[in-house]
């Protein structure tokens, strides 16, 4: 069903929309200090190593090293890193770099002062491309008759303000180039489908191909719409042929030649090379260390219990943590997952209805959109089974889902727009009701907790709020064991903001001088808990008490009888699941005297 498409109002809502989600995006790159963003060092170094070796496209990846001698255990497609070295090239920015690579603390400061920053703004384009592509795939849905423009406006708030594909945008990662792909993908292959249209099946073809060497996620998520396509060409390839002809579809068929030449040239030569079209970094650099294998799993995991894990883990990395580390929310993963996917399997069951009820190409759009997210989950989870038994580790980074999650929100407002009226307009209030709740609580914990990571100055707000309060910061004294004495403090972090901690491996023992007049203190400890729930034991006088961290930064408090000093003890994992995860870091202790415990 063909409409008359957004009108004047709609579209200037639609822009605003996207000016806005741009304008944080920009602002995000802009405040969050180089190298904090997700593994930054190293995408940028891989850049680098292709530039080094003059844009080869069969180069040598055992070469390229994040500084130093420090391997590059990036291991995706290069598509993206062309893009940085060409940037690299452009900007002549290794001219200031040490010619001696192994001075790793002036290669970091060159990297960190000269080279990201530079790369960061110059690749922003990406994302403006991306925004471009929401708005034109959006159109074409409600062109098509599968939204209006309310419709319009709510898809494109719950797929470009979701705040950890924002950060990632305005960093240097490959997922930025993912982004601007993923709504002409599937833009392109909508078109194929609906309209049997030769050109748009070179473009979709193409820019899969381009997905592939990019980043795998995207590609897998393509199979759905890949499959349906296949389908019907083979069932009406006359329809196809008649518009493969003219300039137009001509150039469309080279691009989707030339890429596809690309990737079979890149998956080769690691075929022929490593046996793999997937290498391992440690067969790249032929070491026997591999932090990313740790060996067969020794707890057997089901394929329901790793679920669980892969949908709570991506959910809390997309909604809670900007990227990695660095926007965190006491939001319950499961239960932000669960109204996702509350809504993803209503609109799945409406689509499916549809589709058997009319049976046409037309009704099946809904449910391939859908679809697309449940298959991508299906297997994401398998991989990690696989994962898990192999090298006892998990991939549960929300950033993996990009694409195949946004594909399935717009599907859902589609499913629900075909709805008798006002049970659609309901549906659609209420879906968007509850992914908004999920997908913008880290903007609405921001503004409430003023605990906002990307910014340099951020953590300074937490001891800041406690000193407010009355508290005083206690001086650390290590105790044991002697590892932990010798090496336990840090000064500074490459991932978060945090200086001047301790990382709490187990039974790490430290000890607080008080000096409280009140008969009770309240104890503030302010520690990472490093994606997994630990416990420490706070020991004063002949008291003790176990106190139970978040999985999250955040202060945890309690309150005991005021004694001299107090000792507190990480206490060890139990859990072989969570050995794999990192120690804690305690980022510090504060202390205040009351009458009475609350």
């Amino acid at each position: 069903m063909q409409t008359s498409g957004l009108n004047s109002f709609w579209k200037l809502a639609i822009f605003a929309v996207l000016f806005v989600s741009c304008a944080i995006t920009f602002g995000y790159s802009a405040l969050t200090p180089s190298t904090k963003a997700p593994d930054e060092r190293h995408h940028f170094a891989y850049g680098y190593g292709i530039y080094q070796q003059n844009f080869n496209p069969l180069f040598n990846r055992s070469k390229i090293f994040t500084s130093g001698d420090a391997v590059n255990h990036l291991r995706h497609p290069p598509a993206y890193y062309y893009l940085v070295a060409a940037t690299i090239g452009a900007f002549n920015l290794d001219k200031d770099f040490p010619k001696n690579l192994s001075s790793m603390r002036a290669f970091d400061s060159q990297f960190e002062s000269k080279g990201i920053p530079i790369v960061r703004n110059s690749l922003l384009f990406l994302y403006a491309i991306y925004l471009v592509g929401i708005y034109a795939i959006l159109k074409y849905l409600v062109q098509r008759g599968y939204l209006n423009g309310a419709a319009a406006v709510g898809g494109a708030l719950l797929t470009t303000f979701i705040p950890s594909r924002m950060f990632v945008a305005g960093a240097v990662s490959n997922d930025a180039l993912i982004l601007a792909i993923w709504p002409f993908l599937f833009l392109s292959g909508i078109k194929a489908l609906l309209e049997k249209d030769s050109r748009a099946l070179a473009y979709f073809l193409a820019l899969a191909a381009l997905s592939a060497l990019t980043k795998l996620t995207l590609a897998v998520a393509a199979v759905p719409l890949s499959l349906a396509l296949l389908f019907c060409f083979f069932t009406k390839p006359r329809d196809f042929l008649k518009s493969a002809k003219g300039p137009h579809f001509w150039t469309a068929a080279a691009i989707c030649i030339l890429l596809t030449a690309a990737a079979s040239l890149y998956y080769g030569s690691a075929i022929a090379q490593f046996g793999t079209p997937n290498p391992t970094y440690a067969q790249i650099y032929g070491i026997k260390h591999d932090k990313f294998n740790n060996g067969p799993a020794e707890i057997e995991r089901s394929f329901f219990d790793i679920g669980y894990s892969v949908l709570t883990g991506s959910t809390k990395s997309t909604v809670g943590i900007l990227g990695r580390g660095f926007l965190y929310s006491d939001a319950d993963p499961a239960s932000s997952a669960a109204l996702i996917f509350v809504v993803m399997i209503t609109g799945l069951l409406i689509s499916l209805s549809y589709l058997l009820f009319k049976r046409n190409i037309q009704s099946s759009i809904p449910f391939i959109l859908i679809s697309t997210t449940f298959f991508f989950y299906i297997v994401w989870i398998n991989w990690n089974v696989n994962n898990w038994e192999l090298h006892s580790r998990l991939g549960t980074q929300g950033r993996y889902t990009i694409g195949a999650l946004e594909v399935g929100i717009i599907g859902c407002l589609t499913a629900f727009y075909w709805l008798p009226r006002w049970t659609k307009i309901s549906a659609i209030f209420v879906s968007f009701t509850l992914m908004a709740a999920v997908l913008f609580d880290p903007f609405l914990y921001a503004r409430h907790n003023q605990h906002i990571y990307f910014a340099a100055g951020g953590p300074s707000l937490i001891p800041a709020s406690l000193i407010s309060d009355g508290f005083k910061k206690l001086s650390v004294q290590p105790l044991s064991p002697a590892f932990f004495v010798k090496r336990g403090f840090r000064k500074s972090s490459r991932r978060t903001e945090s200086t001047n901690f301790w990382v709490m491996e187990p039974h790490s023992k430290i000890r607080l001088q008080l000096a409280l007049n009140q008969p009770f203190m309240q104890v503030a400890v302010w520690m990472d808990g490093q994606q997994a729930e630990r416990q420490v034991n706070i020991i004063a006088g002949n008291e003790d008490k176990i106190i139970h961290l978040s999985r999250n930064i955040s202060v945890t408090l309690t309150c005991l009888p005021t004694t001299k000093a107090i000792q507190i003890e990480m206490l060890p994992v139990t859990s072989g699941l969570l050995r794999i995860f990192d120690d804690p870091h305690l980022l510090g202790v504060w202390a205040k005297g009351v009458k009475s415990c609350p």
